[in-house]
């Protein structure tokens, strides 16, 4: 299925490192889980979350290669790689799938599914 422009945007806003914008997806009371990490709860606990997280990188780029919505309208997914630059040089390519659950065209849970042992072995 084709990838829709907003989920385009969205991971556009992550590679640009903008915590701003990518918490702008999120409803007020949304959740974001990344791995087996704790749930952060809060539009703008997430932010400040993911403000913190990309501060420790030099960059990070996503190829998205898939996109479906669920059996209800509400939850969809999105599948690719992402490439964590650290200082020094290093980068770590990581497949994910990532599981939006959505209320009125915002994320109420973005829930990260991906194995970051070699992201947090590197940082």
């Amino acid at each position: 299925m084709e990838i829709p422009v907003w989920v385009r945007q969205l991971f556009l806003s992550i590679d640009a490192r903008d915590a701003t914008a990518f918490a702008a997806y999120l409803a007020e009371d949304g959740t974001f889980r990344y791995g087996s990490q704790p749930a952060v709860v809060g539009n703008e606990a997430v932010r400040e979350h993911v403000a913190a997280f990309f501060a420790g990188l030099n960059g990070l780029s996503h190829e998205l290669t898939g996109f479906w919505w669920g059996q209800s309208p509400d939850t969809c997914f999105v599948q690719g790689e992402v490439t964590y630059h650290f200082p020094g040089a290093t980068a770590v390519t990581l497949p994910f799938l990532n599981l939006f659950h959505m209320r009125d065209a915002a994320i109420v849970d973005y829930l990260v599914y991906t194995d970051p042992t070699p992201l947090f072995q590197t940082a």
